[in-house]
C-alpha cells in the first residue's frame, strides 16, 4: 500500500524560472532543437510549454566509456550519492538550480546520456538493460560509490527504475518526478489516442538518440523483470497538463502514476501544483523529497 498527498504547500518559484518561452535557440546533443524537444518531451509525460525554462547547466568534464565521451558533473561531499537522470531530449542541464542545492547537502552526480550535451551519441540500443548497464558503468568509470539516491524525470524515471531494480543494494531510494510508466504508449494509443498519434508524428521527425528512446518505449523495450525495489520510493505527479494535450489526457496520467506507485511496498504519492518539469517550476518540492529520504536515512530506528 502507498500513501497519497495532495495540496503541497505552494513553493514560492525560483527568480530564475519563467514561463514565458525563450526566443534563443536551445539544444541538446546531435542538434535537437527547442520546439522537437518540446513536442517530445510533451508526450512523455503531461507537459508544459514551459519546458524551454533557462536554467544554470551544472557545467562538468567529460568521461570516457568504451571509447565514447560521456559529459558528466558532480559537486558536494557525502553519502548517499545524488545520481540524476534526465527525461528524453534533455541532457544534465536540466537540472538546473536543484542541482546546486543538492550539493549542499551530499554528494551529486549528474550526467547526459549519449546523444545529449556534449555526450557522443553511439547508437546502441536504448532499451532499458543498456541504459542501466551503460550508467552503472559511467559510474564506476567516473569513480563514484554506492549507495546513490536516484531523481529520474519523464523516461528518466522509467531508467532509474529499472536500474533499482537491477542493482537494489546499491540504492539507498527513489525520488520519481512525473516519471514514464513501462507501458506508457501502449496504454496511450487506448485511454488517449490523440495524444498516442501526435507522439508518432514526433518521433518520425526527432534526432536519432531521442528517436531511438521513444522506439524502445513504443516497443515496450524500457520494462525490466526484477522485482520492483524495496526501498522508499517518492512520486511527484504534476497537476497541471499543459494546453496542447487533449482532454483525456489529465486522466489518463493520473492513472498511469497511481498503477505505477501500486507496483511499490514504500511508495508515497505526492502531487504537485505544476507542469511536467517540476524540478524547474517547484524546485523546493523536489529538494523536500530528497531530503524526506535523505532523513529516514539518519533518524535511528
Amino acid at each position: 500500500m502507498f500513501n497519497v498527498r495532495r495540496g503541497l504547500d505552494p513553493v514560492t518559484r525560483n527568480s530564475e524560472i519563467s514561463d514565458r518561452p525563450t526566443t534563443r535557440p536551445d539544444s541538446v546533443g546531435g542538434g535537437v532543437s527547442r520546439d522537437l524537444r518540446l513536442a517530445s518531451t510533451l508526450l512523455l509525460g503531461a507537459l508544459l510549454a514551459a519546458c524551454s525554462i533557462q536554467v544554470p547547466s551544472p557545467g562538468g568534464r567529460l568521461v570516457d566509456l568504451h571509447g565514447h565521451r560521456v559529459e558528466v558533473a558532480t559537486a558536494g561531499t557525502g553519502s548517499p550519492t545524488i545520481v540524476l537522470e534526465s527525461g528524453g531530449g534533455n541532457g544534465m542541464e536540466a537540472w538546473g538550480t536543484v542541482y546546486q542545492a543538492f550539493a549542499k547537502r551530499t554528494h551529486v552526480f549528474a550526467y547526459s546520456r549519449p546523444g545529449y550535451g556534449r555526450s557522443e551519441w553511439t547508437g546502441a540500443p536504448r532499451d532499458a538493460a543498456t541504459v542501466t548497464q551503460e550508467l552503472h558503468q559511467l559510474l564506476e568509470a567516473a569513480g563514484e560509490h554506492p549507495p546513490y539516491l536516484l531523481l529520474g524525470h519523464s523516461l528518466g524515471g522509467l531508467y532509474v527504475q529499472a536500474y533499482a531494480a537491477r542493482y537494489p543494494g546499491e540504492v539507498a531510494g527513489l525520488v520519481l518526478i512525473d516519471s514514464t510508466p513501462p507501458n506508457h504508449i501502449q496504454k496511450m494509443e487506448a485511454e488517449a489516442p490523440r495524444d498516442a498519434k501526435w507522439l508518432a508524428s514526433v518521433m518520425a521527425a526527432s534526432p536519432d538518440p531521442l528517436q531511438a528512446e521513444l522506439r524502445a518505449l513504443t516497443n515496450g523495450q524500457l520494462g525490466f523483470r526484477e522485482p520492483p525495489y524495496p526501498g522508499p520510493v517518492i512520486f511527484l505527479v504534476a497537476d497541471r497538463p499543459d494546453s496542447n494535450l487533449s482532454p483525456q489526457y489529465p486522466g489518463f496520467h493520473e492513472r498511469e502514476e497511481t498503477d505505477m506507485a501500486t507496483r511499490y511496498a514504500a511508495a508515497e504519492l505526492r502531487h504537485v501544483d505544476s507542469h511536467h518539469y517540476i524540478q524547474r517550476e517547484r524546485p523546493q518540492t523536489v529538494i523536500a523529497a530528497v531530503d524526506d529520504i535523505l532523513n529516514k536515512r539518519t533518524r535511528p530506528e
